[in-house]
């Protein structure tokens, strides 16, 4: 999707159009912490980009609509998107909200050339959720991930079979996947700076550069990557949320309350995905930039804000260290089981802490049909949650 978050927003909001939006922290007036998720394409000719500070967003434009962003609705619109990659092929792999791999090698005698397919599929994105969308097409998955990227927005780009080493060559190499700021680094020191400065060379040569992946980057280079699309049966293993500080927080309180936020966003989305978690884990970054992680696995897999909450509480309580500044605050939920969702509890459960109260069953239901206008009243404390 093009600028996915940024789009859903300008889409929802007609006198957004046009302008450049941010989603992302509070700027609070180029003094806010935290980054941009999302900026809109009017927002990028300012050199906004994802994972930037906001408080450098906010410097290259003021002016610019700072929107914090609403997950539910976002992903109630991603749900339209995958179904729609589904109505076009069985085979899908999401990657995040607005990403995922086709494979449609068998949709062609249904649906056309593999040009037509992906035209057909950009036409059903807008006309289902109104916005654009920009495809990559290829035999091999990481070349269609370049393809993708080439020509935003509402771009669609092909890669003919056979034809990758010639398609790659010009473009740079930090479009390859495993390349990071480190070994981006390495490289263009060295003097590879196109992905053609690698193919041309010899496996070997990048092996010894960059060990292994060296030589994956060199199979990658020239359109080498035997990965199938993995269809969303193949689940992915953890689901996580973590949250910033404006300002750095000691105070347990606060901790707590911020906690409850992300359990309860993190319940729902184990009800989104039709799934249960088993270990729970919880993430603390103090100022210094110390990060720890502890973890716990229940007796039995759960969704429910309770046991999630209770969990990483005492978890907190063994860990934290009264009196030092929290910069960073975060929960992740492991050893996910997937099954279909269902809103009656066991009946039989003698472990009652374990199972989905009555109560989770119609916040869940509720946030599905109103999204995030539906709140706990535990969470009603602060003068931001009270607006």
């Amino acid at each position: 999707m093009d600028a996915f978050f940024a789009a859903v927003e300008q889409n929802d909001n007609p006198e957004f159009k046009g302008k450049p939006v941010v989603i992302g922290a509070d700027p609070e007036g180029g003094k806010g912490r935290g980054v941009v998720s999302t900026a809109s394409y009017e927002a990028r000719k300012y050199g906004i980009r994802s994972a930037m500070p906001v408080s450098e967003a906010y410097r290259r434009c003021p002016d610019a609509i700072f929107i914090r962003g609403n997950m539910y609705r976002y992903k109630e619109v991603s749900d339209t998107i995958m179904s729609v990659f589904r109505s076009f092929s069985p085979v899908v792999e999401p990657l995040s909200l607005d990403e995922a791999f086709l494979d449609c090698s068998g949709s062609s005698k249904i649906f056309g050339s593999p040009v037509e397919i992906a035209q057909k599929i950009k036409n059903s994105i807008y006309q289902s959720t109104g916005l654009t969308s920009s495809a990559g097409i290829s035999a091999v998955k990481s070349v269609a991930k370049i393809a993708s990227d080439l020509r935003k927005p509402d771009g669609l780009t092909i890669c003919q079979e056979g034809n990758e080493i010639e398609f790659l060559k010009d473009l740079s190499i930090s479009r390859l996947w495993g390349v990071g700021k480190k070994s981006y680094k390495i490289l263009t020191d060295m003097g590879f700076y196109k992905i053609g400065d690698i193919s041309s060379r010899t496996r070997k040569d990048m092996e010894l550069i960059l060990g292994r992946s060296g030589a994956e980057l060199w199979d990658l280079s020239r359109g080498i990557d035997f990965r199938p699309v993995a269809s969303e049966n193949e689940r992915r293993k953890s689901i996580s949320e973590e949250i910033t500080f404006k300002e750095d927080k000691k105070s347990f309180d606060e901790l707590t309350h911020t906690l409850k936020y992300i359990c309860d966003s993190l319940s729902f989305s184990l009800c989104k995905e039709a799934c249960k978690a088993r270990t729970i884990t919880l993430k603390l970054r103090y100022d210094s930039f110390e990060t720890i992680t502890r973890g716990k696995t229940v007796a039995e897999c759960t969704r429910s804000y309770n046991v999630i909450f209770n969990t990483v509480l005492e978890i907190m309580g063994s860990c934290l260290v009264i009196g030092r500044r929290v910069r960073l605050i975060g929960v992740s939920l492991s050893n996910l089981e997937y099954g279909k969702y269902e809103s009656q509890p066991d009946l039989f459960s003698l472990k009652e802490s374990l199972i989905e109260s009555p109560l989770d069953n119609v916040i869940n239901d509720l946030k599905i049909k109103y999204g995030s206008k539906i709140k706990r009243a535990s969470l009603l404390r602060h003068g931001r949650d009270n607006e």
